[in-house]
């Protein structure tokens, strides 16, 4: 952002009173976030959920599936600070990242259930899927930066060599979940848009774990097959009720699963699967591969799920690039209904319930 645009900053969740700093017509939306403590008193020590949102978010800061961190140039809170105390500018403590213009899956699934939709097309549920894995790539391989890049692009995640990171997101739920934009020419957000995972606070390495591929298979769990049962039901508290290791009514227990092809599984995919081979598929127009993938992921036992994130990846490229309106032979697949979709439910979510927690303001 160049020192002549305007920066209209919107408070997060914890960001105290602004101002908008006004030099030319034109507009940056952006969202400001800052520590809880320090916006209450400025000598109390960094929140530690702060710390780490700063750190992940300057680690993944290449990643075109995770919310941006933007660094303006001439910061005008580093400008409202200048007069204050020394120990008080250095703390910094506050952080812009871009603004969601469509909104989270908590608000996409309000909206859904609006306008009586049950379902979304399989090609629309391969490309957010698709955005998913690239999630669970970012954070086992953050793509690097460059040195001597003065302004790095953002880049598709691609997997690296072994052995991945360990860092896990451990905070994924639909509000946790964004919207971007359409991205025209790319396969992958031409008909859907990017999705990003945003609140890194409670993210952590699991270093201390003795089993393999800890962290890529927690977030197989959260990030895919999580949110991949909000995307499939457009009922997020499908997912709030799975519970791993607990019974309760809320909570029921993981289901046996045979992988075609493959071995049987215990998955806690239950609302994907009938009760008994007797009663009918709740999701007959589901893709069967697609079903699987999300199963496995949901998979009770880590060694189950998918841990090759590289062939995740090329299984479901496949699938957004191959598997057209007539593979399916369903008129639901078309592009005019998934961009009537996006038209009329993404582009639609502008209540932004759990990015913005409470009312959004403008303070002048």
């Amino acid at each position: 952002m160049s020192a002549k645009e305007n920066l209209e900053a919107i408070p997060g969740a914890a960001a105290p009173p602004t101002k908008k700093n006004k030099v030319e017509p034109t507009a940056q939306r952006l969202i400001l976030k800052t520590d809880k403590g320090f916006a209450k008193e400025a000598t109390s020590p960094p929140d530690t959920d702060w710390v780490n949102e700063k750190r992940w978010l300057g680690a993944l800061r290449l990643a075109k599936h995770v919310v941006y961190l933007v660094v303006p140039a001439g910061d005008p809170f580093a400008a409202i600070f200048e007069a204050a105390p020394s120990w008080r500018r250095d703390r910094e403590d506050w952080l812009f990242l871009e603004f969601g213009e469509n909104g989270t899956l908590l608000d996409f699934c309000i909206r859904c259930s609006g306008q009586k939709m049950k379902t979304l097309p399989n090609r629309m549920l391969w490309r957010l899927l698709m955005c998913l894995v690239r999630m669970c790539i970012a954070m086992a391989w953050p793509p690097p930066i460059p040195a001597g890049t003065t302004n790095p692009q953002h880049i598709l995640e691609v997997a690296g060599a072994p052995p991945p990171g360990l860092l896990v997101h451990n905070d994924v739920h639909s509000g946790n979940v964004m919207f971007g934009s359409l991205v025209p020419g790319e396969v992958e957000h031409d008909l859907t848009p990017v999705v990003k995972l945003i609140d890194f606070g409670n993210s952590q390495e699991h270093i201390d774990s003795i089993e393999e591929l800890p962290g890529v298979k927690q977030n197989l769990f959260d990030v895919i097959g999580r949110t991949m049962l909000d995307f499939i039901t457009l009922d997020i508290s499908v997912s709030l009720a799975i519970e791993p290791g607990v019974v309760s009514r809320y909570s029921p227990p993981p289901v046996k699963f045979q992988v075609p092809g493959g071995p049987e599984l215990t998955t806690y995919g239950n609302n994907l699967t009938p009760d008994d081979a007797s009663k009918p598929d709740p999701y007959p127009s589901l893709d069967a591969d697609l079903r699987s993938i999300v199963l496995r992921c949901l998979a009770e036992d880590g060694n189950d799920r998918p841990t090759d994130l590289a062939a995740l990846a090329t299984e479901t490229i496949n699938a957004v690039t191959q598997r057209d309106v007539a593979f399916y032979g369903n008129a639901v697949e078309r592009e005019m209904i998934i961009s009537g979709t996006y038209s009329s439910v993404i582009c639609s979510t502008r209540g932004l319930h759990s990015l913005i927690h409470g009312p959004q303001r403008r303070l002048q």
